[in-house]
């Protein structure tokens, strides 16, 4: 069993050591729609230690269609964030740019990126047997 966290917990390093090399956002995952939500809670939790909800307007720079992508929006709002969907024609001046990648490192392991004004977060989350997804590690920030 420890050679199993160890196994994964390189293979997120690896991972994250690579996350710049993402082409694109996107969902390029394949979570369950109760994973994706569990990791749009979490996800959501450290942007409201970051950026203040009922202050912040967040401007989708992809379409949220996915389910981690409309868990992702869904609980943002809830939060006290104002969010303006996607659009090909831009997003108002005043709004925080939000994209986001979430990728399959493994099986059952999972890797969420979000970019927020050039500032990217990522966290690696397991999924357990329950189907939630649980955080593998600590969120992770570059500037």
């Amino acid at each position: 069993m420890k050679g199993m966290h160890l196994r994964a917990a390189l293979v997120l390093a690896a991972a994250l050591i690579v996350t710049g090399c993402a082409s694109g956002y996107g969902n390029y995952s394949s979570a369950t729609p109760l994973a994706s939500s569990s990791m749009a809670d979490n996800t959501v939790y450290q942007l409201a230690a970051l950026y203040p909800p009922g202050r912040t307007t967040f401007a989708m720079q992809q379409p949220t269609d996915d389910a981690f992508g409309a868990s992702l929006v869904q609980r943002l709002r809830a939060r006290g964030y104002a969010v303006e969907e996607f659009t090909k024609d831009g997003q108002s001046q005043n709004a925080t740019p939000i994209g986001y990648v979430l990728n399959t490192v493994a099986p059952n392991l999972y890797q969420v990126t979000t970019y927020v004004r050039g500032i990217s977060l990522t966290r690696g989350f397991v999924v357990a047997t329950d189907g939630k997804a649980y955080p593998a590690g600590p969120w992770t920030r570059e500037e």
